[in-house]
């Protein structure tokens, strides 16, 4: 019995000088490296770059900076924004980039403001206080630049709860040119330049013009699904519809053989026909819908098996041949279950199904679709022309990064870190979601194949 007390005694000793060394380790970094930071946002900004959002805690308060990084792994330009942070949540950064300026949505304790950098030399060109109540952060899109417009989606709170603002501001100068706050939430498309889809948390929606900011057009909807090259797929009422980009087409509506209802989930379009997620109004039952844009009804119509289904983050809206759908629902004894299944889009038929017990998101270029599991580190692509599960790679000295459509924009994916390291040794990563390859791996970040654990552990080869 002794031996084993001395045992215990000497592993938790051995447990307790290895958490004392990473503490020490942690704190030298720090302070032997003044200028180490970690990394807490990244923003695609070009085919080549992209913006890294970093910051720095100490006793005396926080430091912040925006990071302009290339695919070489060279330190472009920092700029420290410092008292001001720039906006990010869960994956959602309030940051954006044209070809020569950068867009940056920070906060400033009870103050929120905008500024503007040289895209070129990050140097600052502008900055404006923005009207309204105390920020309170929001979680959704935040910057969006039109043309000589950037528009803000803020959430404020007057002490009645938060609701949510569009202020449109000049890019040349950052003067307010209008605003449009509905006193509730709303969701921010750009269908067209100059031509912008508002939708209602509350139920409803506004066109408005991105000048003036005046509403051209109300139109009856409960939510925005998602946007494609012709426009934004809404439902109102259940009933899926087509808002177009063009402001002289009529909306579109989507004809059902029965009672079913447009659904949050995978969205976009399949050659030219819209497919989206709806749920049958006689059982509830999830179904995968393809319409045909000619005739406005469903080409086929396939039930999910699953109570509810993860969205979908996409290029461009366009879908590949072969879409993972992932859900989960309760099993009869009321355990959680949760599973990814691969459906054709030709046909609707389901290629394979599998169960996971990991967060799952699904990224899907024209090309191919990918399964990111954040929590794992694992990015699986799958075989354009069967569905099978082709290639997959393990990542380590990243987080938990979150895939969003912003950062699709240039056909990469940005993952990032969180270790401590000098700007141009931050841990960030970029693949090429055409061929899987990684175009970078940077600081402590590492890749390894796990193709065979993949097909293993979600099935099929």
């Amino acid at each position: 019995r002794c031996a084993k007390v001395a045992i215990v005694r000497r592993r938790i000793g051995i447990a307790a000088a290895v958490v004392l060394l990473v503490a020490v380790a942690s704190l030298g970094v720090r302070f032997f490296l003044p200028e180490a930071r970690f990394v807490y946002g990244v923003v695609a900004a070009g085919e080549d770059e992209a913006l890294l959002l970093t910051r720095r805690n100490e006793d005396h308060g926080t430091s912040f900076w925006i990071e302009r990084v290339g695919l070489d792994g060279r330190l472009r330009w920092s700029f420290e924004t410092t008292p001001l942070a720039a906006s990010d949540a869960l994956g959602h950064s309030g940051v954006a980039a044209d070809d020569s300026r950068v867009i940056v949505l920070a906060r400033d304790g009870e103050r929120e403001f905008a500024l503007a950098l040289d895209r070129k030399a990050g140097r600052r060109l502008w900055q404006t206080a923005l009207p309204g109540d105390r920020p309170t952060g929001r979680i959704g899109p935040m910057v969006m630049i039109d043309g000589p417009r950037v528009y803000l989606v803020r959430e404020t709170d007057a002490g009645q709860g938060p609701t949510e603002r569009i202020d449109a501001l000049a890019l040349e100068d950052g003067a307010l040119l209008w605003t449009f706050a509905p006193e509730t939430g709303i969701d921010l498309h750009v269908l067209a330049p100059g031509r912008l889809l508002v939708g209602l948390r509350g139920g409803g929606g506004r066109v408005l013009d991105g000048t003036s900011g005046a509403v051209s057009q109300t139109i009856e909807l409960s939510r925005v699904i998602c946007t494609i090259a012709e426009g934004a797929l809404a439902s109102a009422r259940g009933q899926a519809m087509l808002v177009p980009a063009a402001a002289d087409r009529p909306i579109w509506r989507i004809e059902a053989e029965q009672s079913w209802y447009a659904s949050d989930g995978p969205c976009g379009a399949r050659g030219e026909d819209p497919v989206l997620v709806a749920r049958r109004g006689s059982d509830g039952a999830m179904m995968l819908v393809r319409v045909d844009r000619g005739s406005g009804r469903p080409r086929f119509q396939t039930e999910l098996g699953a109570g509810n289904v993860e969205p979908l983050v996409s290029l461009d809206g366009r879908l590949p041949r072969f879409l993972p759908v992932a859900g989960f629902g309760s099993d009869e004894g009321g355990a959680i279950r949760q599973e990814f299944a691969v459906f054709d889009l030709e046909d609707g038929s389901e290629v394979r199904r599998a169960a996971i017990r990991d967060h799952v998101e699904v990224v899907a270029t024209p090309e191919r679709a990918w399964l990111w599991l954040p929590f794992k580190g694992l990015l699986v692509g799958l075989d354009p022309a069967t569905g099978a599960i082709e290639r997959a790679s393990a990542v380590q000295g990243l987080g938990t990064s979150h895939a969003r459509r912003e950062d699709l924009r240039f056909g990469s994916l940005w993952l990032h870190g969180y270790g401590w390291a000098r700007p141009e040794a931050l841990p960030w990563a970029a693949v090429d979601l055409r061929s899987g390859e990684f175009l970078r791996l940077n600081g402590i970040a590492s890749a390894r194949d796990a193709t065979a654990e993949a097909r293993a552990s979600l099935g099929g080869s």
